[in-house]
This record gives C-alpha cells, sequence and structure tokens, in this order.
C-alpha cells in the first residue's frame, strides 16, 4: 500500500491507496452502462480508492479517474506478459 500526500499552505490531506503496477499492459478499456466506454492507452499506475474509483497514471503522467460502476475491463497486455500474475496462473494444464 503506498501513501499520498497532498499538502498545501493550510490543509495536509493523507489518503491510503492501493498502488498496482499495470505497465505490461497496452490499453485497457472500461464498459459501462450504454455501452459507453473509455481507453486508456499505456497505462502504467493504478490506484483502487476506497470507493472503488480506479485512479491510472499512464506513460506520459496523465492521470486518468474511472468512476466505479463499469460493467466490464477490457484489456491487451504487451506481448511476453501475462494478463493475471504469471506464467504458472496463466496457462493452465501447460
Amino acid at each position: 500500500m503506498s501513501k499520498v500526500t497532498h499538502e498545501s499552505t493550510d490543509v495536509k490531506l493523507v489518503v491510503n491507496k492501493v498502488s498496482i503496477d499495470i505497465s505490461n499492459e497496452l490499453y485497457r478499456t472500461y464498459k459501462f452502462p450504454k455501452n459507453e466506454k473509455v481507453k486508456i492507452n499505456e497505462p502504467k499506475t493504478l490506484y483502487v480508492t476506497e470507493n472503488g474509483n480506479h485512479e491510472i497514471i499512464d506513460q506520459l503522467g496523465t492521470g486518468h479517474t474511472i468512476p466505479k460502476g463499469w460493467l466490464q475491463i477490457r484489456k491487451k497486455v504487451k506481448e511476453g506478459t501475462f494478463h493475471f500474475g504469471n506464467k504458472e496462473e496463466n496457462c493452465g494444464n501447460c
């Protein structure tokens, strides 16, 4: 768990978030009701907030907030990497 701290002149906010490395993904697409979609190219880091939102930093350093309520996440990973965990977890009976 990483600790994110924001300081201003009179406010200090500390929020604990889980940080997940998703830099093996070429892109991820969130599908919402009514077939609305949000696609993020080259995501790097995913933070899951306490209320279920996804906050993503991409390779360019741009931040994206995806509100909870999505129905599906589709993603494509870089060649030689795996969607979930390591090779043994992804290969079934290989």
